[in-house]
């Protein structure tokens, strides 16, 4: 929990359910943490996102405030933001704060905040920092963000360097009938009926067996 709070924000649950279109009980209010990363100092900005229920279909309805960049009030998004300059801006010496003549100095100011970052460019995770990421949210969203980590992996790295498996559902599986065109998929020197075997399958268990190979390091 952050020790200092820059500001907070109020963000009440809607009237109505997006779902059902039905009254909406708020219930309880839960805290959701936000840093903005200027040049001089974070601006961390709460929260206090408002929970409700819906009356009519029992939906989980929260509130959303403009300045929000995420849903989630238990996990990080990935997604767009903003990311610092490559090659920082570095304010030029001069004479004490005190000793400037105020409005120029407001306007170096403003401009190093302005400039220093570029907004909605993609926020990378570091996959080998973690044994597992998790993507949450409405289903459609989650296959969604699953697909575009993958076809980004599997983009940008050869199938020597990366394997993609994948255990689903039998009911989702369709969902996942592209990644089979991948070479990051197919077992080294195990073949079916069509072709290099792929690693995916609806059973965990058979997966493992699958990569028996790769998780001993032969």
């Amino acid at each position: 929990m952050p020790t200092v709070i820059d500001e907070v924000q109020n963000v009440p649950v809607p009237a109505a359910c997006s779902q059902c279109g039905g009254a909406v009980d708020d219930t309880h209010v839960v805290a959701q943490y936000q840093e903005d990363l200027p040049p001089v100092r974070p601006v961390v900005r709460r929260f206090d996102v408002h929970i409700g229920r819906c009356r009519r279909c029992g939906r989980r309805v929260q509130g959303r405030h403009p300045l929000q960049t995420s849903d989630a009030v238990g996990a990080a998004a990935v997604q767009l933001g903003p990311q610092a300059l490559a090659t920082p801006l570095i304010s030029p010496q001069t004479a004490p704060v005190d000793e400037l003549e105020p409005l120029t100095a407001g306007a170096m100011q403003r401009f190093l905040a302005t400039h220093s970052t570029l907004e909605d460019l993609p926020m990378a995770v570091s996959l080998r920092a973690f044994y597992h990421v998790t993507i949450s949210g409405e289903p459609g969203t989650v296959r969604g963000t699953a697909r575009a980590v993958v076809a980004c992996l599997a983009a940008l790295h050869s199938a020597e360097d990366l394997v993609v498996a994948v255990a689903t559902g039998r009911e989702t599986a369709p969902e996942w009938e592209w990644a089979k065109w991948l070479p990051h998929t197919q077992t080294r020197g195990v073949a079916d009926g069509a072709g290099s075997m792929r690693l995916i399958t609806i059973d965990p268990m058979e997966l493992e067996d699958r990569l028996a190979g790769v998780l001993q390091g032969t």
